[in-house]
């Protein structure tokens, strides 16, 4: 197999590449060799890699790490999907990109025992698969001191797994110099094209115009190896492969890989396999049949992300055929959820995300996060980025600013999976996870009647979100269950701030409105109201008793802890994580009527209102 050496050529204002790569649909003939260190992340198809003097057979996700001038190829046999093109995510670096100093610092060992054990090869597994691809696929859309930042961040991710495992033996050596690196790589070519027949040593000693003496040296110098053992090694490697294609019995096999004596093959094959090939036979071919011959669909993967995406060399009367084709097999594909978040900012998200990723993680689920940080622009984008990301599906909490719901009832169209949880919509009817609301509003306005209250200030949004409705109904209702008069005039509508707080208690005091009570819909517009009391040195909760609402964490510790409704965060992230898996496993996410899960709230009273 020839070896070809790339000079792989970086832009000026890149110190490191990676881009995405649809591979072609035919077996790889040479060796790739290069100074720079590589990342693959392969999907989608199934065949044979080359990795010094690694051969193994493979199908499903790859991730490797590849140190300098490891010689390397991929071979496709077979894919998982006969129609589909493979895919590759590939990024190429040289270990001091960022500067010697960097590795000589006391925080980089793991990093340069990982990029001294990459010169042998280094393959990842389990949980580190679905990490290191959720952030590569973030690094191609991310530019700059961004880009960099996750550079390090996937770096650090394959520092620290604990699945890693060498390809190459203990005893492979990577050369270090360009042009013997291309004298072993013609030994290479010679054996791999030779290898089931005689592959004589005087004849490949002259190949590099050496003596035998000598080329056995230098080969062992260069390799760790003598030529016997390599030669061995090819073959066992080919052996294993026509042995689960059951193509040929075990007698035809030896022969085809160079052994004329039955014996010594099964020799060798146990010494290198731990198996006699009756038992790897055995052992191995009924899985390897099954994953081969697994029903597939026959949409191409690039097809399906172009479907999925709406690009426009698609025409609209292809693309509306193919999207119910398309998605029914988005679950399978990523094993990452999408959260769409209205901010970060409050502890509430913070805490449902917590619970989300917990439950998430334990299933082999990695979550991919985006703020809209309240703006429906920002959403209508996060929904789009998600999408292109390649998530399986997305859970999500609507903007404040969001009033149009096209982007979400799209996701339905695709059948792509969708679940909403606190600020929910009837207008997009998908599975939900939500807290009882009203009876929440309900609870803090009767708790502060129970306290004495009678001209109890209401704060609420003027937003159309529906929880803060609800809260505002439980509030009216409660008034009215314990006969007391609904002022308008004590009904205040803003957006959720300490401002909006301090204002609401401002404009009170400067018109001589009665007041003794305040139930704001949120708890920083009631950290405002406590601040704007304190101001005008009004006694809590002597003359005014104050409650809240989230449970946000700074509640407990202010000077006079806030009073609040407690959401249940944490629990309603777990419920809709569990919720999530549940229903994605099913065929049609969409098929039966949408499941909606109602939380209760717990009322905690704290000093501002008793």
């Amino acid at each position: 197999m020839q070896c070809i050496y790339e000079n792989l050529m970086f832009p000026p204002d890149q110190s490191f590449t990676i881009q995405s790569e649809i591979l072609e649909d035919k077996p790889c003939n040479v060796l790739k060799s290069h100074k720079y260190f590589e990342i693959v992340l392969l999907e989608n198809y199934c065949g044979r890699y080359f990795i010094g003097d690694h051969i193994l057979d493979f199908e499903g996700t790859q991730l490797i790490l590849l140190g300098s001038y490891l010689p390397h190829c991929w071979q496709y046999d077979k894919k998982l999907d006969p129609t589909a093109q493979s895919q590759s995510i590939l990024v190429h670096f040289l270990p001091d990109f960022l500067g010697q100093q960097l590795l000589d610092s006391p925080e980089a060992i793991q990093l340069n025992k990982l990029f001294s054990n990459a010169s042998k090869g280094i393959s990842f597994s389990g949980i580190t698969i679905p990490k290191a691809k959720k952030v590569m696929q973030e690094m191609l859309l991310s530019e700059g001191m961004a880009r960099t930042a996750l550079m390090l961040k996937l770096l650090d991710i394959l520092a620290q797994s604990e699945t890693k495992q060498a390809l190459s033996s203990s005893y492979f050596n990577v050369v270090d110099n360009a042009h013997e690196g291309q004298k072993i790589s013609k030994v290479y070519d010679y054996v791999f094209r030779n290898f089931s027949n005689h592959v004589s040593l005087p004849v490949v000693a002259d190949i590099l115009s050496m003596t035998p003496a000598s080329f056995c040296r230098f080969f062992k110098m260069k390799t760790g190896r003598t030529l016997v053992d390599f030669i061995k090694e090819v073959r066992i490697g080919h052996a294993t492969k026509l042995l689960l294609e059951d193509n040929y019995n075990i007698s035809e096999t030896s022969f085809l890989c160079g052994y004329n004596n039955y014996s010594n093959f099964n020799k060798q094959f146990k010494e290198l396999t731990g198996l006699s090939p009756v038992i790897f036979q055995k052992q191995y071919r009924l899985k390897y049949k099954a994953s081969s011959t697994q029903s597939r669909s026959n949409i191409p993967l690039s097809v399906r992300k172009k479907v999925l995406n709406d690009a426009p060399e698609i025409k609209a009367s292809t693309r509306s055929v193919l999207r119910d084709m398309t998605a029914s097999f988005q679950h399978d594909r990523t094993n990452i959820i999408g959260i769409l978040v209205p901010t970060l900012d409050r502890s509430f998200f913070n805490s449902v995300v917590q619970g989300i990723e917990t439950v998430l993680n334990k299933n082999d689920y990695s979550v991919l996060l985006y703020q809209s940080k309240e703006s429906f622009d920002n959403e209508v984008l996060g929904v789009k980025t998600l999408i292109k990301s390649g998530v399986d599906g997305i859970i999500s909490s609507i903007a404040l600013q969001t009033s149009n719901y096209d982007h979400f009832t799209d996701l339905k169209k695709r059948n792509i999976p969708l679940l909403l949880f606190d600020r929910i919509v009837k207008e997009v009817c998908v599975p939900s996870v939500r807290i009882d609301d009203y009876r929440g509003g309900f609870s803090a306005t009767e708790h502060l009647i129970k306290q004495g209250c009678k001209h109890i200030v209401h704060l609420s949004t003027d937003q159309d979100v529906p929880i803060f409705k609800e809260r505002l109904r439980g509030y009216r209702d409660a008034l009215s269950q314990y006969n007391l008069p609904v002022n308008e005039a004590l009904i205040f509508y803003g957006s959720p701030s300490l401002d909006f707080g301090n204002q609401c208690i401002q404009n009170l005091i400067e018109n001589n409105i009665l007041f003794d009570g305040v139930f704001a819909f949120e708890d920083y517009t009631g950290l405002g109201v406590l601040k704007k009391l304190k101001e005008y040195k009004i006694k809590v909760p002597d003359q005014v008793k104050v409650i809240g609402f989230a449970n946000e964490t700074f509640g407990a510790h202010v000077a006079t802890a806030l009073s609040t409704i407690d959401q249940q965060t944490v629990k309603m992230g777990e419920v809709v994580a569990q919720l999530f898996l549940k229903l994605i496993k099913e065929e049609h996410y969409y098929r039966n009527i949408p499941e909606e899960i109602i939380l209760d709230t717990i009322l905690i009273a704290r000093d501002s209102s008793q």
